[in-house]
């Protein structure tokens, strides 16, 4: 469901021939996470996208711990790194790209978008978004 199908998608598009799954259903994937971000951050004033971001540091805060490795490589504690996060564009900007080695956050927006693996799929698939879904564009 929603990134999550897209994170699947990815892996299912790119093991084409090799994907070990009989078939995939995907819920709410946002394909394009990239224009996903541009959407969201003017959709309702950019209410998801600050929404997001307290749930994100609420997480990064409740994993404390867990995120302590990562503290190297971004130059900064996860305190600090909470502090800064005011929506999800600002988590992937400074946790997830980062942390994943792309350049940028919009690198990590085109790279990780599952519209570049879908005709790479060779399993059985349906996608099921409902038309009024802001997070599907």
């Amino acid at each position: 469901m929603s990134l999550g199908a897209n994170i699947v998608t990815n892996y299912v598009g790119e093991e084409k021939e090799n994907c070990p799954l009989k078939g995939f259903v995907g819920i709410c994937n946002p394909f394009d996470l990239f224009t996903l971000d541009r959407y969201v951050s003017k959709y309702r004033g950019g209410y998801y996208q600050r929404q997001l971001g307290f749930y994100l540091r609420h997480l990064m805060m409740k994993h404390v711990e867990e995120l302590r490795p990562l503290e190297k490589r971004l130059g900064r504690s996860i305190e600090e790194i909470n502090k800064e996060v005011k929506t999800y564009h600002d988590f992937d900007k400074i946790m997830t790209a980062p942390s994943f080695g792309y350049l940028t956050v919009d690198d990590y927006y085109r790279k990780g978008s599952s519209i570049l693996k879908i005709d790479g799929i060779r399993i059985p698939t349906l996608f099921i978004s409902p038309l009024d879904d802001p997070m599907v564009v």
